[in-house]
């Protein structure tokens, strides 16, 4: 989702900004389906935002040497442990809103992921929105297979549900959204917008540095497309200091942290003078043992 400051699109733009934040932070693909500009906003800030948010020093971009985590053979799967994870969403510094996230571990190597992001402060008081969004997805055959993933978003404006159901024996997903279904051809490999951030991670601790994936997204398969760009270092207020790889995605840079399994604890979208992001506030291991 895109939007510009010229004409009606920017009062649209001030409407909805809040909504937009939301579906930034619950999503880490929200924004997909675009193609990337060669000369990016984050592509030409990435550098600044380096130097603002790695106070450590100087982000060094990754050339083939890998990251610290465990690297894993090609085809293993790297085991996220069950967690909640809360952040601060904000809009140019400001604060906005709150998410928050948790993985679960259900039966039969099956795992969830909920995220859950909502106005607060004054702003609440415009725009009470909430956005939820949740995956499941069973572990087979080396790969991480989506079985369902749900989206709603409830507030000040048309309340929106979809849902997207895999069937697999059939090569199937049936997909909801506004009283309409499509049915969906799906192939091996393919994930949902939700789940995608789990893979991503999963794909950073195989090594590499372009990560490209099938994704059900509404009514078609789209192709999303992630890159490396770097290395830095996140001091956070709550946490600490974080060492962190830089994955860019169009306009869009996500600090993935090394002590956590390369969670994004810092999502960066540019649009002109505008930054909205969303930041690591706490972290707590819900593993057993």
């Amino acid at each position: 989702m895109m939007f510009d400051t010229t004409g009606n699109k920017f009062q649209a733009k001030r409407e909805i900004f809040i909504f937009f934040i939301l579906l930034l932070c619950c999503s880490l693909t929200v924004w997909a389906g675009e193609e990337p500009d060669e000369e990016s906003p984050a592509a030409q800030q990435s550098d600044a935002v380096a130097v603002t948010a790695s106070k450590g020093g100087e982000a060094e971009i990754a050339k083939g040497d890998k990251d610290k985590g465990e690297k894993l053979s090609s085809g293993q799967l790297h085991r996220f442990k069950p967690y909640i994870a809360n952040f601060d969403v904000s809009y140019n510094g400001v604060k906005v809103g709150e998410m928050k996230q948790q993985l679960t571990e259900l039966r039969a190597g099956r795992q969830t992921l909920q995220t859950k992001a909502h106005t607060t402060g004054l702003v609440s008081w415009f725009k009470d929105d909430v956005v939820t969004e949740r995956s499941i997805w069973q572990e087979e055959d080396g790969l991480r297979k989506p079985l369902s993933y749900t989206y709603r978003y409830t507030g000040s404006s048309k309340e929106v549900f979809e849902r997207i159901e895999f069937d697999w024996e059939k090569g199937e997903a049936s997909s909801l959204r506004d009283d309409k279904t499509t049915l969906l051809e799906v192939e091996r490999g393919t994930l949902d917008k939700h789940m995608i951030q789990i893979v991503l991670r999963d794909s950073l601790f195989q090594g590499g540095k372009h990560y490209s994936y099938p994704v059900a997204d509404r009514s078609k398969l789209k192709q999303y497309e992630f890159e490396l760009v770097g290395s830095g270092v996140v001091e956070s207020e709550k946490l600490g200091r974080l060492e962190c790889l830089k994955v860019r995605r169009d306009d869009t840079l996500f600090w993935v942290a090394h002590k956590y399994d390369y969670l994004p604890v810092l999502i960066e979208q540019f649009d002109g003078d505008t930054t909205i992001s969303s930041e690591i506030t706490s972290y707590r291991s819900l593993a057993g043992g």
